[in-house]
């Protein structure tokens, strides 16, 4: 599965809101055993999450986020057991941002 979200950017207060959230997330996603693969780019945000070995039947998660244009925009995947290489979802994430108008 591949999904690509696009929302228009939050400014000031709540961008500063929303990352705290997103960076809550991961967190507690770590607590709990997940772990994370991430590659960070100039404005853009990447991490394969993987869950713990407990939950065989979840999901790997690839996923990509940035701010480009004034909107707020992330590509990601699901798979089964094969992670979905970083370069891959960045790749997409590209050229979806290239089509913002």
């Amino acid at each position: 599965m591949v999904s690509i979200s696009v929302i228009r950017a939050p400014q000031g207060a709540q961008h500063e809101a929303g990352l705290a959230q997103l960076n809550k997330t991961f967190d507690m996603l770590k607590a709990q055993g997940w772990t994370e693969e991430r590659k960070d780019f100039s404005n853009t945000r990447c991490a394969i999450m993987a869950p713990p070995s407990s939950l065989q039947d979840v999901p790997l998660s690839t996923a990509c986020l940035a701010e480009a244009k004034g909107m707020g925009i992330s590509v990601g995947s699901m798979s089964g057991t094969k992670k979905v290489a970083i370069e891959k979802i960045k790749t997409l994430l590209d050229k979806a941002i290239g089509r913002l108008p």
